[in-house]
């Protein structure tokens, strides 16, 4: 249970991130194309990006719902794998 609470809250910061560093009603939009963070973190994001294309079948851009939720996916997915080491090791020296 506690691994997927802590996947659920890594997945909900990554939207969060997501929507601060892409969002046009984010308080911090525009700002971080200076500094190269934008790209960095569509890099991390490079699958979504990709699927969310696909799916919508658009070349101009996909759909955000879709990219949203295949965010959560992705991030929720990699917590829970790096949760499952985390609490591993925890388990284990206590």
């Amino acid at each position: 249970m506690k691994r997927v609470l802590f996947s659920l809250v890594i997945a909900f910061g990554a939207v969060l991130v997501n929507w601060l560093i892409l969002g046009r009603s984010s308080p911090l939009h525009e700002y971080f194309l200076r500094h190269g963070i934008e790209n960095s973190w569509l890099g991390l994001n490079f699958i979504p990006v990709f699927l969310a294309l696909v799916v919508s079948r658009n070349p101009a851009g996909g759909n955000e719902l879709v990219y949203v939720v295949l965010i959560f996916i992705q991030w929720f997915i990699v917590a829970l794998l790096v949760s499952s080491f985390l609490f591993r090791r925890f388990r284990k020296y206590s």
